[in-house]
């Protein structure tokens, strides 16, 4: 899984410096824990990508390329930090993006350069799920999620339909719970709500699919 530790989106979750670890706790956590928490794949291996509160675009690209096991520092997308950054020897066959951009960051040619990376994985047989944003409005121009190759998730509540503030449209290829999830943080269980905890829980699908 790749994930981060900043997110500026509606709705809130109870700290948004833990977001990375809330959605992992989504994800896959241990059962039989006596925590309350059962996740949809526990035996799934998982790592996160922490971009050390650089929210920066280029920063979320070379985290997409790592967690694939692709050597960043060849890429042109950004130059390589001083210290060459070891290639992943255990690349994600699945990796959940609970983030995305749009707007100003996506004119050209930083969108193109998303839809390179997105494709670079693709042809290596990994699969990307990520969020569909939480804005109530349109997902098409929310990459990575609107991409061809990514499975992008809405989120539903209950009574099985979309969410108030669950981004919509042609792109979105499946919606998940999204209201209400329980979560751990620091020892204890949390009501979370938005995509970003409806598209760990997809990812969790397509891993116990592969």
């Amino acid at each position: 899984i790749l994930e981060y530790f900043k997110h500026n989106s509606r709705p809130q979750t109870p700290s948004t410096e833990h977001h990375g670890s809330n959605v992992l706790s989504v994800l896959a956590p241990c059962t039989d824990n006596a925590l309350g928490l059962s996740g949809i794949d526990w035996r799934a291996q998982i790592f996160s990508v922490d971009s050390k509160s650089d929210a920066s675009l280029s920063t979320r690209l070379l985290g997409l390329l790592w967690a694939a096991g692709i050597d960043v520092c060849s890429s042109a997308i950004a130059s390589c930090p001083d210290k060459k950054i070891q290639n992943n020897r255990h690349p994600a066959n699945i990796i959940n993006a609970s983030f995305g951009f749009a707007g100003s960051y996506l004119q050209d040619p930083p969108y193109a350069l998303v839809l390179d990376v997105i494709g670079r994985i693709n042809r290596r047989g990994q699969i990307i799920v990520a969020s569909a944003g939480n804005e109530g409005g349109q997902a098409d121009r929310r990459l990575p999620g609107s991409a061809g190759g990514v499975i992008s998730v809405g989120s539903s509540n209950k009574k099985r339909q979309s969410s108030r503030f669950s981004n919509f449209g042609k792109t979105i290829d499946v919606l998940a719970p999204g209201e209400h999830i329980i979560g751990l943080s620091q020892g204890q269980t949390i009501d979370l709500n938005g995509t970003s905890f409806s598209s760990p829980i997809t990812a969790g699908v397509v891993s116990l699919m592969r």
